[in-house]
């Protein structure tokens, strides 16, 4: 027996937003929105995403995978329809020399076509890494499931709806309920001919629409995506909490990932051939970017990269050398925040001259050389083992009045109405690490989240 679609009527447009709440980070891993920070598909890399349902009721979640370039561009732009405690799984890598995903559970997923179908020239995109936003949409009510025999049936009823004449093509909203905010999401980064894996950490949004709130596109849309939530966000700060009202929807999740400094470890031991890369990346970029106001809040020139280097011993890098004189980094790191989306940061030891990075290829316009201890090779042996590991600190706006560098968001108070100025960055990202055994072959990684500091400034009313 042929089993129908239910849908109620709802209004014919595809948002649908009542009450008013506060976007804020995700304190029990569950929530509205997820972004993935990185993926990489460079030799032989695969990117594992796992997106589960933690409540009871069918639900409906955009998956955007987005390039590192400045365009963010959607590679895939998916619609996945979750089952009561259901997991989806799709593993990204590479296929004739194009990124290509696969996803081999019964969960149903439109919109998993080949990117090369897009009208897009891909090779002004970089798409062998980028960031995810998993995005819930709605639950839909179980009157619109209704009752069969296969449960493997409802994805051709989500098909039926979104075809032409159907329910959804007249109005996406039909059936759907309230977004419920029960997504959990996990991710690793794979080598099998390498041989190492790591978890990518995971930012999770709670609240990121007001209260009530449904949004429903077909798969491939250009929304929901990180501004078409709440305009309001909410932090602790120095243990109290702070709600800022925004312009923008995007300006809300900026101001919960803003960060003043950013610090990580590195590892660089040469007897252990140690490897570290950090990865940064800044989700919002793109938004922030059509701001005629920019500039005036976002100005980072690329060779005024302000950073601190602790050895292991906790002593500044560079060190005094042999016979009093100082080894200074011969050519300041060139990094930029503001070019890319998603950047990598390859730490390189002073004995590499063909530093060779895991995660990205090197001439990538995102990859970046942190050139950390150079000149380390005039210090005593002791010095030298001591400069290849410990702690870099990111400074990610300037103590300088006269600095050329602009990093801030100003928001206002959703109490008092008095100005907010969020100092810093909207960055997320993490270290890796790789260590190698050569008694006994093989690769170690683990990953790290960066460690931030926060500066919000109030300007009370005149």
């Amino acid at each position: 027996m042929k089993r129908i679609l239910i849908l109620s009527g709802l209004i014919l447009v595809s948002y649908h937003f009542q009450a008013i709440a506060a976007v804020h980070l995700s304190n029990d891993g569950t929530g509205q929105v997820a972004i993935v920070p990185f993926y990489s598909v460079v030799d032989g890399n695969e990117t594992h995403l796992r997106v589960m349902n933690a409540g009871d009721q069918y639900k409906a979640v955009r998956v955007n995978v987005r390039t590192a370039d400045i365009t963010a561009q959607p590679v895939y732009s998916l619609n996945v329809y979750l089952r009561p405690h259901d997991t989806w799984r799709m593993a990204m890598g590479q296929r004739d020399g194009f990124i290509a995903a696969i996803n081999t559970d019964t969960t149903c997923t439109l919109g998993l076509t080949d990117p090369n179908s897009q009208p897009v020239n891909w090779s002004n995109h970089i798409w062998t890494t980028g960031f995810i936003e998993v995005i819930e949409m709605g639950n839909i009510s179980p009157a619109t499931i209704g009752q069969y025999v296969n449960e493997n049936e409802y994805c051709s009823l989500m098909e039926e709806a979104w075809a032409d004449g159907g329910a959804w093509s007249d109005n996406p909203l039909a059936g759907l309920n309230p977004t419920a905010g029960e997504l959990q999401v996990t991710t690793e980064l794979f080598n099998g001919v390498a041989g190492y894996s790591f978890n990518i950490p995971v930012t999770m949004l709670a609240d990121f629409y007001p209260e009530d709130s449904i949004v429903h596109t077909a798969a491939g849309s250009s929304e929901p995506n990180l501004d078409s939530g709440s305009h309001d966000s909410q932090i602790i700060y120095q243990g109290e909490t702070i709600e800022t009202t925004w312009e923008h929807g995007y300006e809300a999740v900026s101001a919960l990932l803003m960060k003043e400094t950013m610090t990580n470890e590195f590892n660089l031991i040469e007897a252990i051939l140690g490897q570290t890369e950090w990865t940064m990346t800044f989700p919002t970029l793109a938004f922030h970017k059509t701001d005629p106001n920019f500039e005036d809040n976002f100005h980072n020139p690329i060779n005024d990269f302000i950073f601190d280097v602790f050895s292991s011993e906790g002593n500044d890098i560079p060190y005094p050398c042999v016979g009093g004189k100082i080894c200074f980094p011969v050519g300041k790191p060139k990094i930029s925040y503001l070019d890319q989306h998603t950047a990598v940061y390859g730490f390189m030891n002073y004995y590499e001259d063909n530093y060779q990075s895991n995660l990205i290829n090197m001439m990538a316009d995102n990859a970046y050389a942190f050139d950390i201890n150079y000149n380390s090779e005039h210090l005593s042996p002791e010095r030298q083992k001591e400069s290849q590991s410990g702690t870099a600190q990111l400074f990610l706006t300037s103590p300088h009045p006269n600095s050329p560098i602009k990093a801030q968001l100003i928001g206002v108070d959703s109490q008092s109405g008095s100005k907010q100025i969020y100092q810093g960055m909207p960055l997320i990202g993490f270290a890796v690490h790789f260590t190698y055994n050569n008694a006994l072959p093989a690769v170690y990684s683990r990953s790290v989240k960066h460690t931030a500091s926060r500066l919000v400034i109030e300007e009370q009313p005149d």
